[in-house]
């Protein structure tokens, strides 16, 4: 069993996906070590729950951390947030995921998130790009490459690709022009 997946797969969320994050693939050793990683950069709290069933194993490595403060939630995968808030118990609770495919709730942190890593990934290529063509050249290639890249009825996480892109591409065009005309 591999922690990363391809292919053709119905995620807990209901949604589709070609990529899977199989956190069955973790040992207990990996969840403690993870637990051992993220524990010290945490704010004190008094008990851990894990969501049903991706979160159990979590949940069990974190508690030798509690100490004090408010319940800390945890679960595996974070795909819509839809499984976080069905068992937050108080407003009060903290939230934590392992890996987040799409942006978590505000008051859920992801250790690894695929939002925060296709948006800095999108801003190095946007600012590569920026750097590589002419201004005229530059939007005739980004809009060539949406178009073929993103179709009208794509996905909500290719829709939100593509916003990510897209404001990093034009926050790159806008500070390149910037220098352009101040050089």
């Amino acid at each position: 069993m591999s922690l990363f997946q391809s292919g053709a797969f119905t995620l807990h969320s209901g949604a589709s996906s070609d990529f899977k994050i199989d956190c069955d693939a973790l040992t207990d050793a990996d969840w403690a070590a993870l637990a051992a990683w993220v524990a010290p950069s945490l704010p004190p709290f008094g008990d851990v729950v894990g969501v049903p069933e991706g979160g159990h194993a979590f949940a069990r490595a974190l508690r030798p951390y509690v100490t004090s403060g408010p319940s800390v939630l945890v679960d595996d995968v974070l795909t819509t947030g839809a499984s976080m808030e069905q068992h937050r118990t108080s407003d009060n609770m903290r939230g934590l995921v392992l890996f987040a495919r799409g942006e978590p709730p505000s008051w859920v942190r992801a250790i690894f998130s695929a939002e925060r890593e296709r948006t800095r990934i999108a801003e190095a290529d946007a600012a590569a790009l920026a750097e590589a063509l002419p201004p005229a050249h530059r939007l005739r290639a980004l809009a060539a490459w949406i178009d073929s890249k993103y179709p009208d009825d794509a996905e909500p996480q290719v829709q939100r690709d593509l916003r990510a892109w897209a404001d990093a591409i034009t926050e790159a065009l806008r500070q390149y022009d910037q220098r352009e005309v101040a050089g």
